[in-house]
């Protein structure tokens, strides 16, 4: 069963993933430059908003709906 996404269940943090991840192109090295951390961090967290939501921020169009989801509630 795929889990239904909100907006208030990610983390402040896993909302700035969602927006760094488009800003940076998918690319996680360099989200993980931008927020100042590991990449494994970044790991964490894209698996964290994969098992919160269902979807997964490293697709396109999944990132695009996080993005739409989390405009309103960040």
């Amino acid at each position: 069963m795929m889990p239904t996404y909100v907006s208030n269940d990610l983390s402040h943090r896993e909302r700035q993933v969602v927006f760094m991840m488009a800003e940076c192109d998918l690319r996680q090295a360099a989200v993980a430059r931008k927020l100042g951390t590991m990449p494994n961090a970044i790991q964490y967290n894209i698996e964290r908003i994969c098992d919160k939501t269902g979807l997964d921020p490293r697709r396109f169009y999944d990132l695009q709906k996080l993005l739409a989801m989390t405009e309103g509630g960040a």
